[in-house]
């Protein structure tokens, strides 16, 4: 039997639903997210320049006023119900992105959640396709509101 026009919807039900289309998003959009993009990382640039100047500030005090003192985002919060702890062979492209490997020592979302850096390579053609859909760009605007809200 062929699929035609009247008969379509009985070998592809699923198609006529209006929750499974996939939307891809238009060129004016990725566009504009192209733009936010840069200006987040233009913003996330001063926030890391700006975090450094205080922190640098913050130690001499430290040493001027002999008190210790210390800043670290190494560890990350322990959040349960992780997938990838039910099967080693889970692999997650979102959470494990082309950026995941990369140590960025300096970020404040390190401290919540290092999973929200793995598209954060701006060098990498791969991971800035991924800022660039509306995805990445949540990620990177979540990255860049916790740099400067930890400032």
């Amino acid at each position: 039997m062929r699929v035609n026009k009247k008969n379509f919807g009985r070998f592809f039900p699923k198609l006529n639903e209006h929750n499974t289309q996939v939307n891809i998003p238009s060129m004016l959009i990725l566009s504009c997210n192209i733009i936010e993009t840069l200006r987040l990382r233009k913003t996330l640039a001063y926030a890391i320049e700006q975090r450094q100047a205080l922190e640098g500030l913050y130690v001499a005090q430290n040493r001027h006023m002999r008190k210790e003192g210390g800043t670290s985002f190494t560890e990350p919060f322990k959040f349960g119900g992780s997938l990838t702890a039910q099967s080693e062979s889970w692999v997650s492209f979102v959470e494990d992105g082309p950026a995941s490997d990369l140590r960025y020592g300096c970020l404040a979302i390190n401290e919540f959640d290092p999973k929200l850096r793995s598209s954060l390579n701006f060098s990498d053609p791969e991971c800035f396709k991924a800022l660039i859909l509306p995805l990445g760009l949540e990620e990177l605007r979540a990255i860049t509101a916790y740099e400067l809200m930890s400032l």
